[in-house]
């Protein structure tokens, strides 16, 4: 993971600008960043707060955490901490002015229980911004329909696209506490690199004795988006808005 994921940020650094620009960060806020991964949209954050507020970054992958905690540290962000921890259980102080998820609140086990833990994390009139993806039907440069006859029959235990549906969305935050929910569909066209799709996710459901054909095929379908020496793709994302309820 660790060589891999500076090429599949090409892909979620795009979603940077667009959480930075829902959020409407004002200087001094407490932020968390809920799977925050390599870090570099909570050092944004970081940034948009200023001196006087803070950014707390939390991921399960310890991994994805030492990422982070070396950009941190290469820049000298002092208003900055990441640390492992699972959102959906963590015992927050309720002392945040906003909460805050770039491609990163969609993976939840039990969704229910994590908005409710989130709504808590915030201190009252506090408000959640995420940025996630729209359905997978609107994802045309992801390689899977064109992998499905090569891959078994199996439901993944990661489904990016889980906070899809604008009603559901409605519906799991209502529940968890919070109010005045909106959901915005924002469509960027993004040039990227060659590597934006890689191995380790488009193959690793693909049966040995197919990864050949699989990789010619990924080879054919990125051809499909390719301009000059890069690609362009459609990155189809739904910006998510909720406020905690005032005392």
């Amino acid at each position: 993971m660790d060589a891999i994921w500076p090429h599949l940020e090409q892909v979620s650094d795009q979603g940077t600008p667009v959480l930075l620009a829902a959020a409407e960060l004002s200087q001094g806020e407490r932020v968390l960043d809920v799977g925050c991964g390599g870090g570099k949209q909570t050092l944004a954050l970081a940034a948009a707060v200023g001196p006087t507020g803070a950014v707390v970054g939390i991921d399960i992958s310890e991994r994805m955490i030492s990422l982070a905690q070396s950009r941190v540290e290469q820049a000298n962000a002092s208003n900055v901490s990441v640390h492992v921890g699972d959102a959906q259980t963590e015992a927050f102080a309720g002392d945040f002015d906003r909460v805050v998820s770039q491609f990163g609140c969609m993976f939840f086990d039990d969704p229910e229980t994590a908005y409710g833990n989130l709504c808590k994390a915030l201190k009252a009139g506090g408000k959640l911004t995420c940025v996630v993806w729209q359905s997978a039907d609107k994802m045309t440069w992801m390689p899977n329909r064109v992998l499905a006859p090569l891959m078994p029959e199996v439901e993944s235990p990661i489904n990016p696209h889980a906070l899809a549906d604008p009603l559901y969305v409605e519906s799991l935050l209502s529940q968890a506490g919070f109010t005045d929910i909106s959901t915005e569909e924002k469509n960027i066209e993004a040039e990227v690199g060659e590597n934006f799709i890689h191995d380790a996710f488009t193959l690793d459901m693909v049966p040995e004795p197919n990864k050949e054909q699989a990789r010619q095929l990924i080879d054919q379908h990125k051809e499909s988006f390719r301009v000059g020496d890069n690609y362009r793709i459609q990155l189809p994302m739904l910006i998510v808005r909720a406020t905690k309820p005032g005392e």
